[in-house]
């Protein structure tokens, strides 16, 4: 199970990541110095989708390597809104209102895969 929570706290920490995106330039004017400030929102962007790609990686590497069972691919569920947030962000990372629903994708991506794995792990 400590591998499925790692899976998904990197899922959560990509919904935090992509948070800070719309607040990219207010945090530079008043010189918060975030990591999205730091990097840009290029660079972030990419960040961003390798997160998401580790999750559903570890995911699809449950059943062998945590050997749990396969039903805890139920949390792919949440992989369609995972690739729509992933390409809203490598498409237009300068611009917050095509980030918003990437936001959006990004939340429901890894509630849709915390309840699929969890279901998924109960299935014997």
């Amino acid at each position: 199970m400590v591998w499925l929570s790692t899976a998904l706290g990197l899922l959560i920490g990509a919904f935090l990541w992509v948070n800070e995106f719309p607040d990219y330039s207010a945090d530079r004017k008043s010189d918060k110095r975030t990591l999205v400030v730091r990097l840009g929102r290029k660079r972030a962007g990419y960040i961003f989708v390798f997160g998401i790609l580790i999750s559903f990686v570890m995911l699809l590497a449950a059943p062998f390597v945590a050997r749990l069972s396969l039903g805890v691919w139920l949390g792919l569920a949440g992989l369609p809104f995972a690739i729509f947030a992933a390409f809203r962000v490598l498409m237009a990372p300068e611009s917050t209102t095509r980030i918003v629903p990437a936001q959006i994708a990004t939340l429901l991506a890894f509630v849709l895969f915390a309840l699929g794995t969890g279901a998924g792990a109960l299935i014997r």
